[in-house]
């Protein structure tokens, strides 16, 4: 949604600063991993899965000068559910619906959690018996050296959501939940794992810039990076993404690549500044 209106930004233009953040989701790596690891019938249950249409983002280099310059131009806003951002003489706002048709994934309400004795998890009995709570490197680890077929499908799918959807630190404890959900997987693909995504995402992306200093983002970033790709055309023309396919335009993050090299500060704000078109993203 755009609107042509005056706007203050959140940092002042004169307080503006050069810095590269970087993503928590290794979405590439962690992709990669899953693609080598699962045999065929366990890769075609996952490409089956709420998840298996991610599969083919490995190519989405993250852009952090993009997402850099898009977040010094946050403008301040009563919105509680979204972003909104002053780009030329318009103002654009970043959604969970925005999200949703960018990913692909299921928003909604989240069902009522049932707590779950540690014991009962057979994944957690399996795998990860003599830990209290499982970071998410213990969960990395155990994936890459498991032998059981259907097993590794289950830590498959946990590891995507923690790791690339959630944007999990090394060291920090997974969800507990996860590792029983995904003991039925018709649940597991009809949890609205969209709105899991965007809540850490839009979390981390309305949090307040500090000068000078380097910051990492939670969730999924890439799904913000497309949004910008959909909603600036300019950033096709000049060549800081390519759209791969036209025919099939759902969901967005798939219809688009990253060129590998980074834009600069500079040319992004010439962009910025031409006073680029906006597209309407629906």
């Amino acid at each position: 949604m755009q609107e042509s209106l005056t706007a203050e930004y959140k940092i002042p233009e004169e307080d503006w600063f050069s810095t590269n953040p970087s993503s928590l989701s290794h979405h590439s790596r962690i992709i990669r991993n899953i693609l080598e690891k699962l045999n065929g019938v366990q890769l075609e249950t996952f490409r089956s899965s709420c998840f298996g249409h991610l599969l083919s983002i490995t190519e989405m280099v993250f852009s952090c000068q993009l997402i850099h310059a898009l977040r010094l131009r946050q403008i301040k806003s009563d919105m509680k559910d979204g972003l909104k951002f002053f780009i030329g003489d318009s103002i654009t706002s970043f959604c969970e619906h925005d999200f949703s048709l960018v990913t692909g994934l299921k928003c909604g309400e989240f069902p009522q959690r049932v707590e779950v004795e540690p014991s009962a998890i057979p994944l957690k009995e399996k795998y990860f018996r003599n830990l209290k709570s499982i970071p998410f490197t213990s969960l990395e680890d155990s994936f890459s050296e498991c032998e059981v077929a259907d097993d590794s499908l289950k830590l498959a799918l946990v590891l995507f959501a923690e790791g690339v959807l959630n944007g999990r630190e090394k060291y920090k404890p997974i969800e507990m939940q996860f590792l029983m959900l995904v003991e039925n997987l018709p649940e597991f693909n009809n949890y609205p794992w969209g709105s899991f995504s965007w809540n850490h995402t839009f979390e981390c992306l309305r949090e307040d810039l500090v000068s000078g200093v380097r910051y990492s983002l939670k969730g999924f970033p890439p799904a913000f990076q497309v949004w910008a790709y959909e909603v600036i055309p300019d950033l096709m023309q000049y060549k800081l993404c390519c759209k791969i396919n036209t025919t099939n335009s759902y969901p967005r993050i798939i219809t688009w690549t990253t060129p590998r090299g980074k834009p600069t500060m500079d040319k992004l704000a010439k962009i910025f500044e031409k006073d680029p078109r906006l597209e309407l993203f629906h």
